[in-house]
């Protein structure tokens, strides 16, 4: 599919992607409730089928920066934010029963205890962070690579310098 400057057209390709992806997958409120459950289970917290919805609706609209002309990653975050819609007034009703704190501001987070995080290939040796030179996607070998996460920002602003 091609990305239309018809935005009717774009809308009814979503919902042809609805379609087929029912036919593929089975009932949409079964299968948003099925990720919530595994995502609860995972990270240790409930998760709702809105919630779901909208971290999906994430991963396409990062998708959408890497490969802005793929039109799935617009059809997809199309359909999220619909199921986000049909799932709202569920997700209100259910935060209202409890805390009722559906957002806490990034500044009023505990930060996370982060250590230096290793990637061992197996019989390679670990090379240490003043080793590490990123290479560029066709460069990549298979190797060891450390990075330490509480500075990865100063990794990612050394790699734009090399």
């Amino acid at each position: 599919m091609t990305i239309t400057a018809n935005p009717h057209e774009l809308l009814h390709q979503a919902a042809n992607v609805l379609q087929e992806r029912a036919q593929t997958h089975g009932d949409f409120e079964n299968n948003f409730q099925l990720i919530a459950d595994i995502f609860s289970l995972r990270i240790g917290r409930d998760f709702h089928p809105y919630e779901v919805c909208v971290l999906l609706e994430c991963v396409k609209d990062a998708r959408m920066f890497a490969n802005p002309t793929n039109v799935d990653n617009y059809l997809d975050g199309i359909n999220y934010r619909a199921f986000a819609a049909l799932f709202a007034q569920d997700y209100v009703g259910s935060q209202a029963a409890n805390s009722g704190v559906a957002y806490i501001k990034k500044n009023e987070l505990k930060k996370a205890d982060m250590n230096p995080v290793q990637v061992i290939n197996k019989g390679a040796g670990v090379l240490n962070k003043s080793t590490f030179k990123p290479k560029t996607v066709n460069q990549v070998e298979p190797s060891t690579v450390a990075v330490n996460l509480d500075n990865l920002s100063d990794e990612i602003e050394r790699a734009a310098t090399i």
